[in-house]
């Protein structure tokens, strides 16, 4: 009837009015595609992924949920009716993989530019903004490379609307800035706008706030802000939390609260954008510098590599140096040696070696202090011979690891015919793969029949870990049909205990023990999950079933 209405054809064969458009998707997130098309009803939809039907996709909307790399590609939809039939153009997802601190990156203005109306987004995605009401002279040494310094009049930068600035649950606003003065007749400096969606705003008393979800302000303690001097701040928006930054550390603790609602209005930095004769002149005064907004919740560490890197004048897109020797100072028997590091919550170790080819070995009896903001100092005896040192962050400890040889604390099992038990196999691999012993659905004989059985390890809380990586041994002998017979390794919600993602599926057999790794990234990282090993067979060729050993989770 609408098409009817709208004087478009409903007798004819399908006729495609707006076809599905590419897009540009992180890795864990979701996707919807789109087609409209005329004709007789009723039509019927089948959607193809890379010329392949999808299953059960059947729809005039496709939505793909905990996006992976092998979703990428390109996407069609074929519509049908009795009158005939239409295959869309193709629309082609491109799915960045968490990875690099620039995964994610919707935007970063660097704001390099030394005179002109634009300022350019470095990303791939090229966005600008268009400059108004600015005076000769705005563009000014930054605090890396160039800034644009606002008057605190009525200066302003307008970013078209894109998809791409739409931040919902997780998400990251970074920016160097140098403001002036705080709030010269009005209740608070805007720095940017996304309309209700986001905004970053300086408040009298050196607070920094965002307003969410119904404009509620969230809100940095007193005195965060300083004027007249170059500060990095960072928002963090993760998993129904709010979390402020100020020079690479969190401020106050987190917030409880959302980003507000999404809009197609455009970004407005250092003020509103005049609309109507309602608008409210809030204008930013100060330099505005590195500006990056992602589309999920970067790390503590990563903030705090932002910030180290614009210490040394590098934008938030370059490679960290990590660590950096500032001086070497010899107090009578005693030598001091002071280093910058972004890992301030690891463990680091001083080493030595006497010869430029020699090796490194770890320097005993030193006192290492902590200065704060990533600074160190280390002071140690002197050597008779002099010679090389450097600093060492060592790896992160595992956020989880369990070898089984100090009992199963935490670990459940259930399921029908479950029979995993803990102890030393004397069948399948007749062995753990390390120590004396392992999990295995029977360590001695076979499974039953008609086996659905899981084994769940404990909350592993990687609240704080973007991406991971779980590794363990596992040995396993099934029927070849994995239809029928199969073992798998499943992430679970470590709250709700809802399925996330499988992340292993396996038939046949292991000649051994073999040891496995698995990336945990997007919707497996980033909160607390439960690790499930589970055997599923039908009523025929029982077997050794599922053994499983060693089971670690390493930050990546």
């Amino acid at each position: 009837e609408i098409l009817e209405v709208a004087g478009k054809d409903i007798a004819g064969a399908p006729v495609i009015e707006i076809q599905p458009a590419a897009k540009k998707k992180l890795e864990g997130t979701s996707v919807t595609f789109s087609v409209v098309a005329t004709g007789m009803r009723p039509v019927s939809y089948q959607w193809l992924h890379k010329g392949q039907s999808i299953e059960g996709a059947t729809n005039r909307q496709l939505t793909l949920q905990r996006l992976l790399p092998s979703d990428a590609g390109a996407y069609s939809v074929e519509i049908t009716n009795t009158q005939g039939a239409a295959t869309s153009e193709k629309a082609v997802l491109t799915i960045e993989e968490l990875g690099a601190i620039t995964s994610g990156l919707a935007a970063h203005f660097t704001f390099d530019e030394t005179s002109g109306e634009t300022v350019g987004d470095v990303t791939d995605n090229k966005m600008s903004g268009t400059l108004f009401n600015f005076d000769d002279g705005a563009f000014q040494a930054g605090m890396i490379g160039g800034s644009l310094f606002f008057d605190g009049e009525d200066d302003f930068v307008e970013v078209p609307h894109s998809d791409l600035l739409s931040l919902t649950t997780d998400a990251t606003v970074s920016v160097w800035l140098n403001p002036v003065l705080f709030s010269g007749g009005s209740d608070f400096d805007r720095v940017i706008r996304k309309d209700v969606n986001y905004d970053f705003v300086l408040i009298k008393g050196g607070v920094a706030r965002v307003h969410g979800i119904g404009k509620t302000p969230y809100s940095s303690p007193g005195n965060t802000v300083n004027a007249e001097i170059w500060q990095h701040f960072a928002y963090v928006a993760k998993s129904g939390t709010i979390q402020w930054y100020k020079n690479g550390e969190p401020v106050g603790s987190p917030l409880s609260g959302r980003l507000g609602e999404l809009n197609t209005l455009p970004l407005v930095l250092g003020n509103y954008e005049i609309e109507d004769d309602s608008w409210i002149n809030r204008p930013y005064q100060g330099g505005m510098d590195d500006l990056g907004i992602w589309q999920r919740a970067l790390s503590t560490s990563d903030i705090l590599s932002i910030y180290a890197n614009g210490l040394s004048g590098k934008p938030l897109s370059e490679e960290l140096d990590p660590i950096r020797i500032e001086s070497f100072a010899a107090d009578g028997e005693n030598f001091t040696l002071s280093f910058f590091t972004p890992f301030s919550a690891r463990s680091h170790s001083l080493q030595i070696k006497e010869t430029v080819d020699g090796p490194w070995s770890d320097l005993e009896g030193l006192s290492m202090e902590d200065q704060g903001d990533g600074l160190f100092s280390a002071t140690f005896a002197a050597t008779e011979n002099m010679g090389f040192y450097q600093i060492v962050s060592l790896p992160p400890p595992p956020v989880f690891e369990d070898d089984f040889e100090s009992g199963a604390e935490g670990w459940t099992h259930g399921g029908s015919q479950d029979e995993w038990e803990l102890g030393t196999p004397t069948a399948g691999p007749n062995g753990a793969a390390s120590g004396s012993n392992a999990f295995a659905t029977d360590l001695d004989g076979n499974f039953e029949p008609n086996t659905d059985a899981w084994l769940l390890s404990p909350v592993i809380d990687l609240t704080e870990v973007t991406i991971a990586n779980l590794s363990f041994s596992e040995f396993h002998a099934v029927d070849v049909e994995i239809d029928f017979h199969n073992v798998s390794v499943n992430i679970l919600d470590g709250d709700s205990g809802d399925l996330i993602q499988q992340v292993f599926l396996q038939a046949g057999s292991t000649a051994d023990w073999t040891q496995r790794n698995i990336r945990l990234a997007g919707p497996n990282a980033g909160r607390k999950i439960r690790i499930e090993f589970r055997l599923v067979t039908d009523t025929v060729e029982q077997n050794f079933g599922f053994f499983i050993d060693d089971v670690v989770v390493i930050p990546n």
